[in-house]
């Protein structure tokens, strides 16, 4: 080996420190100074890529990684970072053709099958992805992620029952259990199986507030399996979860909890009662808003036009919100149409949009102190009660909604939250909801063309006023 080719492994390495260390764009240039040196580098355009895909320069990352493979065509790493690429651009066709690549020079190469099967979800084709999730969990039985997203992707297919049943991997899974909230109890975890009659079990919320409001409706079942059910929950629902069927006492969750016999988090009753489609517990409202608060914007909203309370952004920490949250310039069509009031229950991230919104267009917003203090939704929910329809992303706002029995409206990306499902424009979950899907991936437009259509024709047939 010589000197120069000497220097220029040791510069890839320093790149690759650098890399470690979270600054990409010094460890381009040390990989750059190795390629001058080496001209046929191909690891160090790989590596040069995955910088460039950090630094989001996706043009020059991509034409990195096709160097690699233009001078090592069986080199497997450079097709799943190429993949890769592809993948977070969303041209999942030809993440999907490097995945195959890398298959077919190692056709044990499990992350190739497990990321086939995520791009093959994302074009709705479920049941090529669940075999590809299949092939990774036969090679790699412990494959606890591959187990994880098989069940989302068979819930998103309407196949409850055994997607509920993967779904407790999620328990087992470490970095999913954590970001989840799984508690570890002392106390037996119950599923099902052990009678709970006579007995005190602790169901607490997990993930979202969202999540915790569509799946408290099992605390009925559990209650009605004879168990006494203390619900924790964060202390921002606890007045709204007062009265809830089934719930003998609630708990804030930083408080200390009286004795309990069992516990069980909140998203895992659904495998409990072996949930199907048709025996989800729907019946619609199990949550009721304040009455003194709902006379209370009653008066304030008044009784004039068809009103309709809209919200447009979820939260964006994480990447749970990545495509559901869309502008609010997009009701521009909606608040043309006469008769109509659009009313903004948006909250926090979003609320700066109302400021840039298209000439002409008019949302009314709520006082500062609407929905401020320590309890979520309180104000919210009597909103809802005194509008005559609710339209919102894909945000805890939709399971109160759903909740509370109001009439909703839900835009929904290409390929959603699995709990929506596909293909479908009702909800087994909320029986008053309707969706407007995205057919064409990104097409919020053609989305909101639909609804607006909808709107025009309720106009004509009721005339709004």
């Amino acid at each position: 080996m010589t000197r120069k080719a000497d220097d220029a492994y040791l510069l890839n390495s320093i790149g690759n420190v650098y890399q470690e260390i979270d600054q990409p764009s010094v460890s381009v240039n040390y990989y750059e100074n190795a390629i001058k040196i080496k001209k046929n580098f191909y690891q160090a355009y790989i590596n040069k890529g995955k910088a460039l895909k950090k630094l989001l320069k996706i043009n020059e990352a991509l034409e990195s990684f096709n160097m690699a493979i233009s001078i090592q065509p069986k080199d497997i790493e450079a097709y799943i970072s190429r993949g890769n690429l592809y993948f977070d651009k969303q041209h999942l066709n030809e993440a999907i053709q490097d995945y195959a690549e890398v298959l077919k020079l190692n056709s044990n190469y499990v992350p190739a099958y497990f990321n086939s099967a995520i791009a093959l979800r994302a074009l709705r084709k479920t049941k090529e992805a669940i075999n590809y999730f299949d092939k990774a969990i036969d090679i790699d039985s412990d494959y606890a992620e591959a187990y994880y997203e098989k069940s989302l992707t068979l819930l998103l297919d309407g196949q409850l029952e055994s997607g509920f049943k993967l779904y407790e991997w999620r328990r087992i899974t470490k970095n999913i259990s954590i970001q989840a909230g799984i508690r570890n109890f002392t106390q037996p975890l119950w599923l099902g199986n052990e009678s709970i009659k006579n007995k005190t079990i602790l169901l607490y919320a997990e993930q979202g507030l969202g999540d915790a409001i569509q799946f408290s409706r099992y605390c009925k079942l559990v209650n009605d399996h004879g168990g006494k059910v203390i619900l924790e929950v964060p202390k921002s629902l606890i007045k709204l979860f007062e009265g809830l069927a089934g719930v003998n006492q609630l708990v804030e969750k930083e408080n200390p909890k009286p004795h309990f016999d069992y516990q069980a988090p909140l998203m895992s009753l659904p495998f409990s009662f072996k949930t199907k489609i048709e025996t989800i517990p729907n019946q619609i409202p199990y949550l009721k808003s304040k009455k003194e608060v709902c006379d209370q914007w009653a008066k304030y909203i008044g009784d004039e036009g068809f009103k309709v309370a809209i919200a447009w952004q979820g939260s964006t920490k994480g990447n749970v919100d990545i495509g559901r949250s869309f502008p609010v310039s997009l009701f521009e069509g909606i608040a043309k149409i006469e008769g109509i009031r659009l009313i903004s229950l948006q909250k926090n991230e979003g609320i700066e949009q109302l400021k840039y919104l298209p000439e002409g267009m008019k949302i009314e917003i709520l006082p500062e102190s609407f929905d401020s203090g320590d309890d979520a939704f309180l104000d919210s929910a009597a909103i809802m009660k005194c509008v005559d329809l609710v339209i919102t992303s894909d945000t805890a706002l939709t399971h109160l909604a759903g909740a509370l029995g109001i009439k909703t409206w839900m835009p929904l990306k290409y390929v959603p939250d699995w709990r929506w499902m596909l293909h479908r424009n009702d909800s087994p979950w909320y029986p008053n909801h309707r969706f407007f899907r995205q057919e064409i991936r990104d097409d919020w437009l053609g989305v909101f063309a639909k609804m607006e259509d909808e709107l025009k024709t309720l106009n004509s047939v009721n005339k709004i006023k």
